[in-house]
């Protein structure tokens, strides 16, 4: 994937917090392309990130965040009659 075939759809965060560094963060399309200080990209759109921070990893996590919950409840009944018994199956 070369950088240009999503210069239309970048997008460069400035200066983010992530962990205990600023860094700047380039988007192209749907990928994180590049994370590090000080980059030297160009990007359609330029977000400034002073003051905000970016947590990576949580993609989706309300599907399964209540399961560590209930880990160990009713774990010898099957999954559907649970789910209609408790209305999560509508």
């Amino acid at each position: 994937m070369e950088i240009n075939d999503f210069e239309e759809e970048s997008v460069l965060i400035k200066n983010v917090s992530l962990t205990d560094s600023l860094v700047d963060i380039y988007i192209c399309g749907k990928f994180i392309y590049e994370v590090g200080e000080n980059l030297k990209v160009a990007a359609k759109r330029v977000i400034d990130g002073s003051g905000k921070a970016v947590i990576p990893g949580f993609v989706n996590t309300h599907t399964h965040a209540a399961m560590s919950l209930f880990r160990g409840f009713a774990d010898d009944m099957p999954l559907m009659p649970l789910a209609e018994r408790k209305n999560l199956a509508q």
